[in-house]
């Protein structure tokens, strides 16, 4: 039964590290997936229904930021998210 424990203990934290093979190794918070803090272009054009292109004006003249991992530009959930409350509207009536 501990062996049973062990290795599904080890399985679980393996899900959470990752390393690619260029070295770089990142660790995420037990219970949290990369696609809770981050999410690619097109999933970010999808959720705002924006064009792609869009996007990648938005990044280019700085109203987002983005990272490159493994060759794929992310954009931080937070950030986003952040930037559409600074931007509400409240209608009145």
């Amino acid at each position: 039964m501990k062996d049973h424990e062990a290795k599904k203990n080890a399985e679980t934290n393996n899900e959470n590290k990752a390393e690619h093979n260029s070295g770089i190794k990142f660790h995420l918070p037990p219970g949290v997936n990369f696609g809770d803090i981050y999410m690619d272009a097109p999933q970010l054009a999808r959720e705002l229904n924006f064009g792609k292109r869009t996007i990648s004006n938005m990044r280019n003249s700085g109203k987002i930021s983005s990272t490159t991992l493994f060759g794929k530009l992310f954009y931080f959930r937070q950030e986003i998210a952040a930037i559409l409350e600074a931007n509400r509207k409240v209608r009145k009536g």
